[in-house]
């Protein structure tokens, strides 16, 4: 039986944990492509590695992840609007896109260099195979390209899409899969 420290060193996944280090090296599964169905829908709430961030897509189609707070008041993004090329927070108005970076503060139109040093923390993201995968780690550089190969050789034909499933269904054998799973092809992997 593991101790109560040797559990928290492999179970936490906090962003200052070994867990939590050691994951966000990596490319993470982070929503269903059907979760954010087309521009400017409604954001999705994300608890990734112990962080919380908002899910959304911007007017061009682009999925982004970012803090779920914003940097101003720390209003929930969760409810502001989804328009014209990024979010809006609901409190202020301050707007920002999928990089994180600031595109309008009403209240302060005429000061664009405090616009350029304002960021959210954001995280980049791919969509392949029907789903929404973020590079957990800030610094992208350490991470590097999505690798494609390893999507098509491992994920896409070892593991089918879930929809509404849980580990303990998905261990119980109750999960329900997608249909159009057959259709395994290059096409899918966009």
């Amino acid at each position: 039986m593991l101790s109560a420290s040797d559990n928290d060193l492999i179970c936490r996944s906090g962003p200052q944990t070994p867990g939590g280090r050691l994951l966000r090296h990596y490319w993470v599964p982070v929503a269903l492509s059907s979760e954010l169905p087309g521009p400017d829908c409604d954001p999705l709430r994300v608890r990734l590695l112990g962080e919380d961030l908002v899910a959304f897509r911007d007017s061009a189609g682009r999925p982004g992840l970012v803090s779920a707070f914003c940097p101003h008041r720390g209003a929930a993004l969760f409810f502001g609007r989804n328009e014209e090329g990024g979010l809006r927070c609901a409190y202020h108005g301050w707007k920002f896109d999928v990089a994180g970076r600031c595109l309008d503060l009403p209240n302060e139109s005429d000061n664009p260099a405090l616009r350029e040093r304002i960021r959210l923390a954001a995280y980049p993201v791919v969509e392949r195979a029907h789903l929404l995968w973020a590079a957990a780690c800030r610094r992208y550089e350490l991470i590097g390209e999505f690798a494609e190969e390893v999507l098509r050789e491992h994920f896409l034909l070892l593991t089918p899409m879930l929809d509404h499933a849980d580990f303990d269904n998905f261990i119980r054998g109750k999960a329900v899969w997608h249909d159009e799973i057959a259709d395994l092809t290059d096409s899918t992997v966009r």
